[in-house]
């Protein structure tokens, strides 16, 4: 999946959770993350992402990444 494939897609995942926050829906940890590497991969790309920025971003502890995800590969793909 290219850059803006991806890109794309997490778009679409955004606009998803936003609809479901709105309607009273309470987004997990790992909707969070995916949301804020959402945000990340658009302004910096696949390459750009860093899950210590991905963390920070979504609020989420480093170590509890791994409870939602094994890889960053696993959150882009």
């Amino acid at each position: 999946m290219s850059a803006d494939d991806q890109a794309a897609t997490y778009a679409r995942h955004e606009e998803f959770s936003k609809a479901l926050e709105a309607r009273g829906h309470k987004i997990t940890g790992g909707a969070e993350l995916t949301r804020a590497a959402a945000r990340i991969i658009a302004t910096k790309g696949v390459d750009g992402l860093r899950l210590r920025e991905v963390t920070d971003e979504a609020d989420v502890g480093f170590g509890s990444f791994y409870n939602y995800f094994s890889s960053k590969e696993e959150l882009v793909e």
